[in-house]
């Protein structure tokens, strides 16, 4: 059951992938580690690498938390301390959080949170 449920996610994600690109580069929550901050960013989905998938409530798969781990390139103009760097692309490693709800031929995914993990400037 929880491999067809994961596909069905994947297929949502991959269905929505513009939403969720603009989701990203709106919602993007960076640690206060990273020193740089992105204004205008714009995301472009590169690569999902997993997907978890556990039921809301114990034994019942209708709904589900997702967590979407995936590779992102974000291109945004970029001040660090007050500096303008201009206009730079990261390649990101982001972290979403969702919701899978049924839909009637598969799933729906209700974004929540994307976390900004890990990044490598190019």
């Amino acid at each position: 059951m929880r491999r067809i449920v994961c596909d069905f996610i994947a297929a949502a994600i991959d269905r929505t992938r513009p939403e969720l690109e603009q989701f990203i580069a709106g919602h993007l929550e960076c640690p206060e580690a990273v020193p740089l901050i992105f204004t205008d960013p714009k995301a472009s989905i590169r690569e999902i690498r997993e997907v978890k998938v556990e039921p809301r409530f114990p034994a019942d798969y209708p709904s589900v938390d997702v967590v979407a781990a995936m590779s992102v390139s974000l291109t945004a103009r970029t001040r660090q301390r007050g500096l303008n760097l201009g206009i730079r692309t990261f390649l990101i490693d982001v972290q979403v959080d969702a919701i899978g709800t049924v839909r009637g031929d598969g799933y729906d995914v209700v974004r929540r949170r994307a976390r900004l993990v890990a990044w490598w400037s190019r």
